[in-house]
């Protein structure tokens, strides 16, 4: 498994569901978001799934966007971002995941399960925002004022350098 061919995996999607831990961090929704205007100048459908949303992130763009549930029973992709164990997704959101054709994680819990068809997982990593930007990076794909503002959330909140 290479990040090229997760590339090549979104490039084949249209409609993606992105998920994240129950009791959602700034890590998380950073991520989500982050994803999610990087999905959508891409010409894709994303979508982001979450319960629970603290409005202390409300300021972050894309923040309106965040949904319960989707219309969409099942999705071309699913791609799961800060989240060591697919038990950690909220239970009424888990069905999107299993539902679609490919998934795909993007974590940086020590104690990650390696739960998807593509597991993008650095330990070392303090946040899944970081990981993220570098994969991104490394695919030459460029970052919009609005990812970066939602990724950058995710790094400060998870090292605490607010």
């Amino acid at each position: 498994m290479t990040l090229d061919d997760i590339l090549k995996e979104i490039k084949k999607a249209q409609n993606i569901c992105i998920l994240a831990h129950e009791g959602p961090d700034g890590d998380a929704i950073g991520s989500s978001l982050g994803l999610y205007f990087v999905l959508k100048e891409m010409g894709k459908n994303p979508e982001v799934l979450m319960k629970k949303v603290p409005e202390t992130f409300s300021f972050l763009p894309g923040f309106e966007t965040i949904q319960e549930v989707s219309t969409i029973e099942k999705f071309d992709m699913a791609i799961v971002v800060d989240c060591p164990d697919i038990k950690r997704v909220n239970s009424d959101l888990i069905k999107y995941f299993e539902a679609a054709q490919v998934k795909v994680e993007f974590d940086h819990h020590m104690n990650n399960s390696m739960f998807a068809d593509y597991n993008v997982v650095n330990h070392v990593s303090p946040a899944c925002t970081q990981i993220l930007v570098a994969s991104l990076d490394y695919l030459e794909i460029p970052l919009s004022k609005d990812a970066m503002t939602c990724f950058l959330t995710g790094i400060i909140t998870d090292t605490r350098r607010i």
